[in-house]
């Protein structure tokens, strides 16, 4: 029974320990500017944004679906079309 009772008693110690070096971390982390939280929201915000604007660039597209891809590349840039980081 003693011997049951120290493990344990370490066992809770090293809890407490493990809290308090993550909360140290996580304090870190958040003083130094990365962003905590939930990253499945951005991720659903992301993939939305994707969505609309595929649906902004379906008529832009489809106007070029019988060209080559150069020659769509071409016709896009003409009527200046920006790929979704702002590039022609």
């Amino acid at each position: 029974m003693f011997t049951i009772h120290i493990l344990a008693a370490v066992a809770e110690h090293e809890r407490r320990a493990i809290s308090t070096r993550t909360k140290a971390a996580l304090a870190a982390a958040k003083a130094k500017g990365k962003k905590l939280g939930n990253y499945q929201r951005i991720a659903v915000a992301k993939q939305r944004a994707t969505v609309e604007r595929a649906e902004v660039m379906r008529p832009a597209i489809a106007k070029t679906a019988r060209l080559s891809a150069r020659a769509a590349a071409a016709e896009l840039n003409r009527r200046d079309v920006k790929t979704a980081s702002g590039k022609p």
